[in-house]
């Protein structure tokens, strides 16, 4: 195996190495699956041979390990050197496993940071099903061969109390492990010369993690990524006012060992949903820029759940949503996502599903050729991955017309003209303007932009269906509704965003009628972050209800249908 392309000045020698050691490891891959004899004596894995072999590979010292964007792979030649063989096979497969179930294009606006360590928890835990495929002790092995690992809910007891001492790892200390690093990385496709600085970074990073983030004994439930992520993202607390998640308070002498989650005005972790005390939601009066979304910081923090005002490395810090400087409520407080190691870089995906899903399947083929092994599951994966998208307003546009169409009612008052020429009475359709009612979430926790963008799909509806869009937070506006005839830009410039407060929306369900009369369906547009008491409340109105959630949160519905607008 040769490397197709060289990024940055390596020595020759070094570059040499790591490609006679990568191809030792497909070679051995690319054999038969009972051949035990040859390499490692665990037989060959011709599924990840055909996915990995064929494509690009690139050296580079952008980053301590290895990567892949789902179309290349990248390697660190002194990581790939200081491998076992066994070791080395691990890391092929780990990065073999994100490609085949694009991990990488399957993120959408999830904080980034928290999606790695979930995606790692998928892989590893796929890495050691072979192994016990193979009648090994997977987690012997992987212990072994790569390193120290913490299982999920090792991982959830510390998100948690980060500072409570969790079993097996009683040396971590939280404060020194999340120190933010002193520069960034490039990208690991950058093509350009390291400098003085982040070569002593990569050095720092080049020492092994804490652990990494492995189960042998995931749940099956928890056997998808995105059900991982959910269940870590309700333990992260909220900051109730500049939305940054994931950032824990330093325990004083006064706290110290009673962990985040029980100080005040921390909002409540286990629900994931930034609830405070005061209103149930922790939302606050906010300005132009701030988004208290609680899921993404605010619109101007760098996607991964924290906000880079104050701080240029976008880490352990906060600001106080107008970007004049860290948040007073957790600025000081530790980054949780800078415990632990991930086994590789993880990148931006630059290739399209479509491809990526002909290229799995190829790979699936030529392994079942070679009497390789394919995982009961993998198909079954690959099928909800490529299964065809419908977006909500498909959903919704199909509901309009069937109204439209008379929804199966005849009108007997009125017959078809030509049925009537052969003698027969065909009834016509009845057809009527499609009425609908909106609830805009205009709470603290929804931005000006949320606001916007969730408005703003309505123009992808008919626009020929009228609606009326009523305001609420912690009361509804019903005297302020606003009734669009036509769902088109002039139009909803009319809805004046009005309360900002709290959260209570059980009484749209119960009062809509009262106030804007019958509908044919309800649409929310909402962050998603409703008190459980308000969601308990609410009464099936016994029409079609459609969630439009703006933000990446965890929500489920007590009725109706979801639709993440991020995903």
């Amino acid at each position: 195996m040769k490397f197709s392309r060289i990024i940055g000045k390596i020595d020759e020698k070094l570059v040499h190495q790591a490609e006679e050691k990568l191809s030792q490891v497909f070679l051995e891959l690319g054999t038969r699956y009972t051949n035990g004899h040859v390499g490692t004596g665990m037989g060959g894995d011709p599924l990840i041979f055909s996915l990995m072999y064929p494509v690009d590979h690139i050296c580079t010292l952008n980053m301590p390990t290895a990567a892949t964007d789902g179309k290349r792979f990248y390697w660190n030649p002194k990581f790939v050197l200081k491998q076992s063989r066994k070791g080395l096979r691990i890391i092929c497969g780990h990065e073999a496993w994100h490609a085949i179930y694009m991990h990488p294009s399957r993120r959408g606006s999830r904080l980034p940071k928290l999606w790695n360590i979930a995606v790692d928890y998928i892989v590893n835990g796929t890495v050691m099903d072979d192994f016990k495929a193979r009648k090994m002790n997977a987690a012997e092995e992987f212990q072994k061969h790569l390193g120290k690992y913490m299982t999920l809910s090792q991982y959830a007891e510390l998100l948690k109390d980060p500072f409570a001492k969790v079993s097996g790892f009683e040396d971590l200390d939280p404060v020194a492990a999340s120190a933010p690093p002193e520069v960034e990385l490039p990208a690991p496709n950058e093509d350009r010369e390291l400098t003085e600085k982040e070569i002593k970074e990569l050095e720092r990073r080049e020492k092994n993690p804490k652990f990494f983030f492995a189960d042998p004994d995931l749940e099956e439930e928890m056997k998808r990524p995105e059900k991982i992520y959910d269940f870590l993202y309700s333990l992260l607390p909220k900051c109730p006012k500049c939305g940054s998640v994931g950032i824990y308070k330093k325990p004083n002498k006064k706290d110290k060992g009673k962990g985040k989650g029980k100080n005040k005005g921390d909002g409540d972790q286990q629900k994931g949903k930034g609830q405070d005390k005061d209103n149930g939601q922790g939302d606050q009066p906010q300005n132009d820029k701030g988004n208290q979304s609680g899921g993404q910081g605010h619109d101007h923090g760098d996607g991964q759940g924290q906000c880079n005002c104050g701080d240029p490395n976008g880490q352990g810090q906060s600001c106080d949503g107008n970007g004049d400087g860290p948040c007073d409520h957790c600025g000081d407080g530790i980054d949780i996502f800078g415990l632990g190691g991930t086994v590789d870089d993880h990148m931006d995906t630059e290739e399209s599903e479509e491809k990526l899903a002909k290229r799995i399947s190829d790979a699936m083929e030529a392994t079942r050729k070679m009497a390789g092994h394919v995982p009961a599951a993998l198909e079954d994966e690959l099928g909800k991955l490529t299964a065809p998208k419908i977006k909500w307003t498909d959903v919704i546009r199909s509901r309009i017309l069937r109204a439209r169409a008379g929804n199966d009612r005849n009108d007997w008052t009125r017959f078809r003209s030509r049925p009537m020429f052969t003698g027969l009475m065909v009834p016509k359709r009845k057809s009527y303007t499609v009425n609908f009612g909106v609830l805009l979430d205009t709470s603290g926790s929804m931005s000006k932009d949320d606001m916007a963008y969730g408005i703003s799909q309505l123009q992808a509806l008919d626009d020929r269906g009228e609606c009326t869009i009523t305001c609420g937070d912690a009361e509804i506006y019903w005297a302020d509704s606003v009734k669009i005839r036509k769902c088109n830009a002039e139009q909803l410039t009319k809805v004046k965003p009005k309360g900002r407060g709290g959260t209570m929306y059980a009484s749209y369900f119960d009062d809509y009628q009262k106030y804007i009369g019958e509908c044919d369906f309800l649409v929310i547009i909402t962050d998603g972050y409703l008190l459980d008491t308000d969601i308990a409340n609410m009464k099936n109105p016994g029409i079609d209800v459609y969630w439009v959630i703006t933000s990446p949160t965890a929500f489920h519905a007590p009725f109706g249908r979801v639709f993440d607008l991020h995903n």
